[in-house]
């Protein structure tokens, strides 16, 4: 290889990884459709108000305005999901503070004055002469319960009916236990830091559900068991992540 090739790797590439081909694009060609759907758009622009939220505690009017413009990008519109406009993105965020954040006992962690949300991390997993490894992603909220419990938070936008089933696939998805090893690796790094506080408490991941059920009805909130991943499962994992990443560093330099 004339040039050093940097790969970032991310919870849904890894989550692909049992399918070579799939994982090649995702991870190495960048593969993806011409425009996103407006159902992904919609989630998008959810989380930038949930975040300026945390970061401006009260400012519903600059929270919409951000999501509303996060919102105006160009996408493709599901047949099935054309109730999914700017009044109902606004109808479903308000809701959504005023009806679930509000009563909640799990508070959004905040660090030298700063909450602890949409923490983009960039972390280098392998390296040679040829090739470089990026352990990438977002997480999207740190939060601790009223009582002391640590968790990482992700937040979803779904139009699925079977609530149950789908809280509870996250407890087999490598999207919290990735997250939950990257704040390891980083406490491991830096165990000065928040992050080495959280490694050492084990902290735990949950999914808050936003359930979409048209514009009809009104949108439901509901949460996940909250995980608790022990150190076997974490070490099976890591195990896990070693051996995909080396066998896409293999196929890349076989030129597979």
């Amino acid at each position: 290889m004339s040039q050093k090739l940097i790969l970032r790797i991310d919870a849904s590439a890894l989550k692909e990884s049992s399918c070579a081909r799939r994982f090649y694009w995702n991870v190495v060609s960048g593969y993806r459709t011409r425009l996103n759907s407006n159902d992904i758009e919609f989630g998008s622009a959810f989380h930038e108000f949930v975040k300026t939220m945390r970061e401006n505690p009260g400012n519903y009017a600059l929270a919409i305005k951000t999501a509303q413009e996060r919102y105006s990008v160009p996408m493709e519109f599901k047949e099935k999901k054309q109730y999914m406009n700017a009044t109902y993105l606004t109808r479903v965020c308000m809701d959504f503070w005023q009806n679930w954040v509000e009563q909640d006992m799990f508070e959004t962690v905040v660090k030298d004055g700063k909450p602890l949300v949409e923490l983009k991390f960039s972390y280098p997993y392998y390296a040679d002469d040829d090739v470089e490894v990026l352990l990438c992603g977002t997480i999207d909220d740190i939060c601790k319960h009223k009582h002391g419990t640590y968790a990482l938070r992700d937040y979803k936008t779904t139009s699925v009916y079977d609530k149950t089933a789908y809280l509870s696939a996250y407890m087999l998805s490598p999207q919290l236990m990735f997250y939950k090893m990257i704040v390891d690796y980083y406490g491991r790094s830096y165990p000065e830091s928040i992050f080495g506080e959280l490694s050492q408490k084990n902290i735990a991941c949950m999914i808050d559900g936003i359930f979409l059920a048209g514009a009809a009805k009104p949108p439901t909130f509901e949460r996940s068991e909250v995980f608790v991943f022990h150190k076997a499962q974490m070490e099976e994992f890591e195990k896990l992540v070693k051996q995909r990443v080396l066998a896409l560093v293999a196929h890349v330099k076989e030129n597979v």
